[in-house]
């Protein structure tokens, strides 16, 4: 296997996909806007991971990047191989896809329940995921399920949590790979944040009560991540 991340920020990571692929000594390879790094000429990698960021998909000015960005990703969702997206990496793939993007009811930041919908309940890629769990959010924007595409996960806040297009594309607007480490980062570049006025969000110590909460989030990860890069190869 070769895992291709794209990441926007220095301190988004891909955190537990890179423990699971790591698992398997898989290939590693990566993109970073934030450096200038230019997409890579061949696509010989067999699984694309669109990571999260707190600029807009809409905000080609101010990151033109995202004009290359875009393209690339419709690029490989069209080869097939299985794309996933975490947050913006999720609004990137919604917005390639057709569908809109667009401000959520309100800012989600912390620890808050998400839902299986009945696709999810009935799907091979969530049956260890329990109809209910608490997973870390940080989100403004959301996105609309792309046409023929099947929404996995709600919330309180936030009707769309996650997508499924075809077999091969799964979008997270919640952040299932986050551990302690990478929630402290945001927290460090983004604490502006934790003070909007949103009922959903928390503050920095509710955020990092435990490094356990995160580490519990790794089984339902790697769960998904066996049947989902399993299942594109059928």
């Amino acid at each position: 296997m070769h895992l291709h991340y794209l990441q926007h920020v220095p301190y988004e990571k891909p955190g537990s996909i890179i423990d699971w692929a790591k698992k398997y000594s898989a290939k590693i390879t990566s993109t970073a806007f934030h450096r200038g790094e230019s997409l890579p000429d061949h696509s010989d990698f067999d699984f694309l991971v669109v990571m999260g960021g707190p600029m807009n998909i809409y905000e080609d000015d101010q990151y033109p990047w995202l004009k290359r960005e875009k393209p690339f990703i419709k690029q490989q969702i069209d080869r097939g191989i299985p794309v996933l997206g975490i947050c913006l990496g999720a609004q990137l793939i919604a917005d390639v896809l057709g569908a809109k993007i667009h401000k959520g009811p309100a800012k989600e930041i912390g620890w808050f329940p998400v839902h299986k919908t009945d696709m999810a309940a009935h799907s091979s890629l969530f049956s260890n995921w329990p109809e209910e769990h608490s997973f870390f959010h940080w989100h403004g924007d959301t996105f609309d399920i792309p046409t023929s595409g099947i929404r996995l996960f709600k919330s309180k806040s936030c009707a769309n949590q996650a997508f499924q297009w075809r077999k091969n594309v799964v979008g997270f607007q919640f952040h299932p790979e986050m551990t302690f480490e990478i929630a402290g980062d945001l927290i460090s570049n983004n604490a502006h944040e934790l003070s909007e006025d949103s009922p959903f969000i928390q503050t920095k110590s509710e955020i990092l009560i435990s490094p356990d909460s995160f580490n519990a989030l790794k089984p339902f990860m790697f769960y998904f991540l066996d049947n989902f890069t399993e299942r594109t190869k059928e």
